[in-house]
């Protein structure tokens, strides 16, 4: 019997773009399933909070490295600068791609100034119960 997953349609791929990847969009998108419970545990970004948020993402990187299907699509958010700490980071995801031998492509997403501080300041953004920036001034 075919599992949920083997039933499932797969759209067609888009020429030239490989089937499964590591996608990393980096600048802000969307980084908070690993800050979110590290904040709510740990509010003071302090030592405790670093320590529970890398093994947060030890354990969901340890378990997207292990997916066997070559043709699933990861789609990852960072917040990556350009400090030790952050080439760091962008290696673990580099090695998600590396271990499910599949192409790693990474894209840093960039916008106007005052559009930026436009949507940190953003009703909808204040009003979210995620951990966000929300200081246009930072």
């Amino acid at each position: 019997m075919a599992s949920e997953h083997e039933r499932q349609p797969r759209a067609p791929r888009a020429r030239g773009f490989p089937r499964g990847c590591v996608v990393l969009l980096n600048g802000y998108p969307d980084n908070h399933l690993t800050i979110d419970p590290a904040m709510a545990a740990h509010p003071d970004r302090g030592p405790e909070y670093q320590r529970f948020r890398a093994q947060l993402r030890q354990l969901a990187f340890r378990e997207l490295k292990s997916l066997e299907d070559p043709d699933i699509v990861l789609f990852m958010t960072a917040c990556l600068g350009d400090n030790d700490e952050d080439a760091a980071a962008l290696a673990e995801h580099i090695d998600i791609a590396r271990v499910r031998n599949v192409p790693f492509l990474s894209f840093t997403l960039e916008c106007d100034t005052d559009e930026m501080r436009g949507r940190i300041s953003a009703a909808d953004r204040l009003k979210s119960n995620r951990f966000k920036l929300a200081d246009p001034g930072a």
